[in-house]
């Protein structure tokens, strides 16, 4: 029997078992634990993340009105699978019951494939995959076709995520219109959710539609603003440094300030990713290395339809394996014994804080990145996939800043 009958891990490796059962390479115990376990991950796991997020989508949704299509086929793999409890109890299974097992784990994924096809499909309502959620829940509270308690607490979690946002300076290029316009636009997000949130003192809906259209009006200003600071970036050959934020001279090895290392300018054109995977990195600003390539290179045909969300599972697998070996390996570095001078302790404790930092915000969005696999939820494996790229950024901006002062060491050595 082939290894990979289906595209699920765990009903691959039942059927594995099985096969080794009848073969008398393992007891019958054995496959009964391996038997059990899958069916709690399809019960526990794969189930109670569908029920999820049927209920948190409103209706009309794609989720929604394919939810029982989808139900039928985990009803009947169900069926299945406790047809192939009894045949394991009672003896071996046959070939057509395992066939079965199969087929209805196909028809599963296949469910979940169109299903994914049809949320592709459907329009967003913010460019922030944060506030996209919100609107659409929220909307369907106005209009009364949704239970208000989960707009509550999306509606906290997004004012929480406002303050942090407002966390973030504007780099040197800013003009001091920019500036303001920052401030301004920053101000009526808060001021669209505030409006909202009116919703649960009186109960009328146009709370909400005008409160979250008006923060996503400011969302739009500030994503534009983004891509502004970012030309203008780009057009000045700037470095910022990851340390204390000034920007210097492209050509600098130290900040002018603080005299932390900085890094390299990065060219993604330069990146050894095919033309697609270049654009996506150009456009999303993110650093791309052997750790983030086959990541990013998987999402990529996911979003073009190619792949599915589970065929993420094996490289989320490898990246959660290494970045453990990484903490490991950060974790034994004792600045105290290394350094060879105050300066250098400085820097080498500088370097340790952010590389913890971007870890961190790595094992965060490897975190996220598993949980919308499992609920099937492709905005939550956008939001999880930014996390662990902004946290590698930090570790390669911090490789390279070690680089850089290891050459400019090297170039005055006698």
């Amino acid at each position: 029997m082939p290894t990979e009958l289906t595209r699920s891990p765990a009903i691959n490796l039942l059927l594995n078992t099985i096969e080794q059962y009848q073969q008398e390479e393992v007891d019958g115990e054995t496959v009964i634990t391996v038997f059990n376990e899958t069916v709690a991950f399809i019960n526990e796991g794969l189930q109670k993340a569908f029920e999820g997020q049927v209920k948190i989508s409103p209706p009309g949704s794609a989720m929604r009105s394919m939810a029982p299509e989808v139900q039928a086929a985990l009803d009947q793999l169900r069926k299945t699978l406790d047809q192939l409890r009894r045949a394991l109890e009672t003896g071996s299974p046959g070939e057509a019951l395992l066939a079965a097992v199969v087929d209805t784990t196909g028809r599963v994924f296949d469910a979940f494939d169109r299903l994914q096809a049809a949320e592709a499909k459907e329009p967003n309502l913010s460019r922030s995959p944060h506030l996209n959620p919100l609107m659409k829940v929220g909307f369907a509270v106005a209009d009364g076709t949704m239970d208000p308690a989960l707009f509550r607490t999306l509606l906290t979690n997004m004012v929480a995520y406002h303050h942090q946002m407002a966390l973030f300076k504007p780099p040197a290029v800013a003009t001091e219109a920019q500036r303001a316009d920052m401030q301004s636009a920053l101000k009526q997000h808060l001021e669209g959710l505030k409006e909202a949130e009116r919703y649960f003192e009186d109960g009328q809906g146009a709370h909400i539609k005008q409160g979250l259209e008006r923060s996503n009006q400011a969302v739009n200003r500030l994503y534009a603003l983004d891509e502004a600071f970012q030309a203008a970036e780009a057009a000045a050959r700037v470095k910022r440094c990851i340390r204390c934020s000034e920007e210097n001279d492209v050509q600098a090895r130290l900040c002018r300030r603080c005299q932390a290392p900085l890094p390299q300018v990065i060219d993604s054109t330069t990146s050894t990713v095919d033309v697609q995977i270049a654009d996506q990195v150009k456009a999303t600003g993110h650093v791309v290395s052997e750790v983030t390539q086959p990541l990013v290179e998987m999402v990529a045909e996911i979003r073009s339809g190619k792949k599915v969300l589970y065929d993420l599972n094996d490289p989320l697998q490898a990246l959660e394996e290494r970045i453990k070996t990484l903490w490991d390996q950060l974790k034994q570095v004792n600045p105290e014994e290394q350094a060879g001078s105050p300066e250098d302790l400085e820097a080498m404790k500088w370097a340790q804080e952010v590389m913890s930092q971007g870890i961190h915000e790595m094992v965060e969005g490897l975190n996220n990145m598993r949980r919308a696999v499992n609920a099937h939820d492709q905005a939550g494996l956008d939001v999880g996939m930014e996390a662990f790229l902004t946290g590698h950024d930090r570790i390669a901006e911090v490789y390279q800043a070690a680089l850089n002062l290891a050459q400019q060491q090297q170039s005055v050595a006698p």
